[in-house]
């Protein structure tokens, strides 16, 4: 799990499984723990460095982390211009900032990632209900507390 200063044009939901360390997201630097839960904007500069035991054990017990990376344009303009989707709308606009997630909507998300995982394309793929699916079950849920990590989005752009 080493990881270096970088950052990517997709928007990452990084779900830290087992492992401890220190985040640095943006301007931000803090610890993180096993259960946290971020969301990354586009070209945000990040790095996790891992405590040294999660990174060395040959036991099983090693740090664990999930990320799920994806476009920002991939709702597509009407999808997340509809009233039932303002509040994803809202939360995909914060993560510019990296947000950390917290409360109903990080333990649902952390369900629905484990799930992915073990989801089997064409039997039980669409079985775990990925948010945006089931937009009245989770309306509420995107209400949920973050944190915000950032001052500000400092987002870096390469040059041509």
């Amino acid at each position: 799990m080493p990881n270096n200063w970088h950052y990517h044009p997709e928007i990452e939901l990084l779900y830290i499984k087992r492992s401890t360390g220190t985040w640095l997201v943006g301007d931000h630097t803090g610890p993180f723990q096993s259960g946290d839960m971020l969301l990354i904007g586009a070209n945000l500069p990040h790095c996790f460095r891992h405590q040294y035991n999660h990174l060395v054990k040959d036991d099983g017990a090693a740090g664990e982390t999930i990320c799920i990376r994806f476009e920002p344009e991939i709702f597509g303009h009407q999808f997340l211009n509809l009233p039932e989707t303002k509040q994803i709308k809202a939360l995909l606009l914060k993560c510019s900032h990296g947000l950390q997630l917290t409360g109903k909507l990080k333990t649902e998300l952390a369900v629905m990632v484990e799930q992915c995982l073990v989801a089997t394309p064409g039997k039980n793929w669409y079985t775990f209900s990925p948010p945006w699916m089931k937009l009245q079950k989770v309306k509420n849920t995107f209400r949920s507390p973050q944190k915000v990590l950032c001052s500000a989005p400092l987002i870096l752009i390469k040059k041509k």
